[in-house]
């Protein structure tokens, strides 16, 4: 079983990762995790003084893969789970839910799993925006791991 993590380093894509451990693990033949992360150049990578705009798209890149790392290496649970840890640039003209259905596509994995951040009072009661979005592209299943709660 191959499947995709939208992995930004919070708490519910953790769990979303740890999940999809649990998945992989279960399966008869394994498989393997895909932890993906997207960078917006024009956002993540501001504040990085380089030579051009892709130095500084590279650096940043660079930045963020080492961040997750270390937020991945800390996980329990991904003993004997191979996980690919990947950051990708948004590319121009998609967004981020964009971006993370047509990887899902290309990699041909059979599971998108993405963490839903609940909001409070009547936002509370559907599904974030970036997760609505992926929900409706998606020709790949997904699955929507819930945030730990904080109390």
């Amino acid at each position: 079983m191959r499947i995709l993590v939208a992995f930004d380093g919070s708490a519910g894509a953790v769990a979303a990762l740890e999940v999809a451990a649990r998945l992989t693990r279960s399966h008869a033949d394994g498989g393997q995790i895909v932890a993906m992360s997207v960078l917006n150049p024009l956002v993540d990578a501001t504040d990085i003084v380089a030579p051009t705009a892709a130095e500084a798209v590279t650096e940043a890149e660079r930045r963020e893969w080492e961040r997750l790392a270390g937020i991945v290496e800390s996980v329990d649970g991904l003993d004997g789970v191979e996980v690919e840890l990947v950051v990708e640039e948004l590319a121009r003209g998609e967004d981020v839910p964009e971006h993370l259905v047509r990887a899902a596509r290309e990699r041909e994995v059979e599971l998108l799993a993405i963490s839903s951040r609940r909001a409070a009072g009547v936002k509370g009661l559907v599904l974030g925006s970036v997760t609505q979005h992926i929900l409706r592209l998606s020709d790949v299943p997904v699955l929507v791991v819930r945030p730990p709660s904080d109390g």
